[in-house]
């Protein structure tokens, strides 16, 4: 069995447009790491930011709790104001979010250039 890696998150501030990118990596599921980043998302749009970027092109594997985090940014965002907007999702993770249907709520892009010009 393969051991899986930590989630680790790089913060990118954007001045043009105004957005936060997140470049995840490693495994999204139940971790403290997940939940810290779910608390920095949350901040993230408190503050005012217009657009959260997602990168999950790094993300090894997402699990059901993962997905857990994503919708709860997502309705915080939708709450407030902000725009969450995926981008890189490999096929199996696009898979998930079709099936419990957050793929037609969430903003998605192929990359994050696309995703700060759209």
């Amino acid at each position: 069995m393969t051991a899986w890696k930590k989630l680790e998150s790089q913060r990118i501030d954007h001045e043009q447009p105004q957005a936060v990118v997140y470049r995840l990596s490693g495994v999204l599921t139940d971790t403290k790491e997940a939940f810290d980043l779910l608390d920095d998302l949350r901040k993230a749009i408190r503050d005012g930011s217009p657009l959260i970027v997602i990168n999950l092109e790094k993300i090894d594997h997402l699990t059901s709790a993962g997905i857990g985090v994503l919708a709860a940014a997502y309705t915080s965002a939708k709450r407030d104001g902000s725009r969450i907007c995926l981008t890189n999702v490999a096929d199996r993770g696009r898979s998930l979010l079709e099936l419990v249907g957050l793929w037609a709520l969430i903003e998605h892009r192929d990359t994050e250039a696309d995703a700060l010009t759209a």
